[in-house]
Formats: structure tokens, C-alpha cells, sequence
């Protein structure tokens, strides 16, 4: 069902003194989180500030650039993952001239993981040091996730904890309860530890329903997979083009397995929210970073460790009769909490209160 959004009262949009809100986003990296977090919501923020009044402007640059030049004619500076300690000394600078400035953090970049690469890099070096003073030194600490919010303040940091958007598509009228059931799961590279978590359940499955399932992955995919006979498609790291091939491919189940590990507890809960926005209702790891969102068996369905398997859970979701009204639901919530409108409206909150 396509849903549409009106505008809200402009009183709810003004920011401060209603005239100025000019924002400079510098970011550590470019990659499709930048595009969901600043580029959709900040649209939406242009577009009513011109039948408004309120002059609202913003701009993005990677942090290798940034320069002194920079800061002039800004009054807000949110730093995405900043760990150069030039960027330090800047917003420094940019806290005396009453710049506000906000440190964005969408992992918990202070407990990295020890079997990644780079989270080696960030537990050898001096990286987390220099991320512990930009935490202690800016106005305002935004995460991505409850419970990271929720650490960074037991640590003594200004944190706030507000959702990531999602672009939700349009659907095409598909019937995805006929046969074969289409299953499959997407991430990048550095989650394949992850999805063979449950290899042997889907190989179980795979036995159980022999031609009457399918298995696709997206950017990631178990080791063995040609014992599936899955279909395998590249990593796409263009959001919306991604979004658009994944509602596409018109799976029947989104399975979102992750480890239980401190950093994973803390992450944000991306894969409801693409696979909503994309027509797929998910099967996710009964982890902090689905709990809040999903409402096991209504909008979706949590494995939990210790009692259940994801075969059981697979088995169960595929034969249920509810999950068209499951979906319909869980894309209710992604409209009223992760919305582009509804985040931006988030942004001028915090952009009023900083």
C-alpha cells in the first residue's frame, strides 16, 4: 500500500530563532549510512524551509578537506566518525566562535571488535583516544542506537540517542506466500561470520522444502552457498538503487542473524528498516538492536539463543498465514518512526534544544 505524508504545521519546523540554521557535515568516510542519516532527512528540511521563511542550508565534506575556511558562515557542525586530529583542534576552534557542534557515532567505535581487521586498527592505535575527546569536547554526542546512547552516557558523554531514516518504497503487487518461497539476506562483506551462524539451519530447510524454497544473497553470503543453490548478487552501494533491486527480488523472508557481541548489542537496527522500506518482513537475532522495533510474531519474529533454532523459526514464518498483515504493520511503524519526514522533524528538535 503506498502511504503519503503531509507536511506539518511550519510552526513545528522553526529551529531557534526560526531564521538560521546553516550546517556543514564532515564525514571520516562516504558510504551509504552519510546518504540515510544527513542527505534524505536534510532534503526534506530544504524543501519546507523554503514556504517557511527559515534559511536552512547545509553542505557535506570528507574530513581530509576540511579547513579553517570551512566554519565561515555556519552555525551548526556535526562531525560523522572524525578521528584526525586536525578535525579536533578545528572543532575546538569552532566551540569559541559558538559554532555547535555534534559528534555523530553509528557503532560503538570505543569497544571495536577484536576478530576484524579494523577493529584492530582502532584497538592498536590512537584512534579511539582521539574519538574519546571529540566525545568529551562537543555539545552533543547523536547515536545510533538506544543502548549506545545509553553507554556513552554511563561514561560521562552528552548523548543522545535518535532513529536513522529509511526510504520506503513503492511496492509492486506481489503475492509472496506462492511457491518457492523466496528467503535471503544481504550485508557487506565483513558479515559472513554472521550468516554462518545459521548455514546449517538453512541447509536443514533447504532438505525440508527441496524445490518449494529459494535462497538469494546480497553482498554477503555463507561459504558454502552453492550446497543451497542460492542465487548470489554483488554488493550495491548506491541506497536507493539498492533498496529498489532488493524489493525487486520479492523475498518471501529477510533473515537478519548477528553474533552476540558487545559491539554488534549496540549497533543500530538497519535491517528492519531496509527490509521494511523494501516489502520484506524480517526474521532478526533477539538482540538490543531489534527489540525495540520488533514485536515478536505481530511485525516480525526474534530467534532467541538459547530456546529456539532459526530452522524452527524459518519453518514457522514461512508456513504463517499473517504475513501480509505481519508486513503491513511493521511498514505502519517504519511510517510513523523512521520516515524522511519524521526524521528531519528529529534534526530540528535537536537542532533547536542543542
Amino acid at each position: 500500500m503506498n502511504q503519503t505524508y503531509e507536511y506539518p504545521p511550519i510552526e513545528q519546523i522553526v529551529t531557534g530563532d526560526g531564521t538560521k540554521q546553516h550546517v556543514l557535515v564532515v564525514a571520516s568516510e562516504t558510504s551509504p549510512a552519510t546518504r540515510l542519516i544527513y542527505e534524505i532527512p536534510f532534503r526534506v528540511l530544504s524543501v519546507l524551509s523554503v514556504s517557511s521563511g527559515m534559511e536552512f542550508c547545509w553542505r557535506s565534506i570528507p574530513e581530509y578537506r576540511l579547513k579553517l575556511e570551512d566554519l565561515q558562515d555556519i552555525n551548526i557542525l556535526i562531525l560523522y566518525r572524525c578521528i584526525q586530529d586536525s578535525t579536533l583542534s578545528l572543532a575546538r576552534f569552532a566551540r569559541l566562535i559558538h559554532i555547535k557542534v555534534i559528534y555523530e557515532l553509528d557503532d560503538d567505535l570505543l569497544e571495536p571488535p577484536e576478530n576484524e581487521s579494523w577493529g584492530q586498527r582502532y584497538r592498536t592505535s590512537h584512534l579511539s583516544q582521539i574519538i574519546q575527546m571529540f566525545l568529551a569536547e562537543v555539545d552533543l554526542v547523536k547515536a545510533g542506537s538506544p543502548e549506545l546512547a545509553g553507554r556513552l552516557k554511563k561514561k560521562g558523554y552528552q548523548a543522545v540517542y535518535q532513529p536513522y531514516t529509511a526510504n520506503i518504497c513503492d511496492l509492486p503487487i506481489v503475492d509472496t506466500t506462492k511457491l518457492p518461497y523466496r528467503v535471503g539476506y544481504f550485508g557487506s562483506p565483513h558479515h559472513q561470520n554472521d550468516i554462518e551462524l545459521i548455514f546449517s539451519d538453512l541447509m536443514a530447510l533447504k532438505e525440508l522444502f527441496q524445490e518449494k524454497i529459494e535462497f538469494e544473497f546480497i553482498g554477503c553470503y555463507p561459504r558454502d552457498w552453492q550446497q543451497l543453490e542460492a542465487g548470489i548478487f554483488p554488493y550495491q552501494p548506491d541506497y536507493e538503487l539498492f533498496l529498489k533491486f532488493l524489493a525487486g527480488r520479492c523475498w518471501s523472508l529477510g533473515l537478519a542473524p548477528l553474533r552476540r557481541t558487545s559491539f554488534n548489542e549496540a549497533k543500530s537496527n538497519s535491517k528492519f528498516r531496509d527490509y521494511t522500506a523494501a516489502g520484506v518482513l524480517g526474521i532478526y537475532a533477539d538482540l538490543p538492536p531489534y527489540r525495540d522495533s520488533i514485536r515478536d510474531g505481530q511485525n516480525g519474529w526474534l530467534v532467541k539463543d538459547s530456546s529456539e533454532s532459526w530452522y524452527e523459526i524459518i519453518e514457522k514464518a514461512l508456513l504463517c498465514v499473517e504475513r501480509s498483515a505481519m508486513l503491513q504493520r511493521a511498514r505502519e511503524l517504519l511510517q510513523a518512526a523512521y520516515s524522511p519526514e519524521t526524521v528531519a522533524l528529529n534534526w530540528v528538535t535537536l537542532f533547536r534544544d542543542i
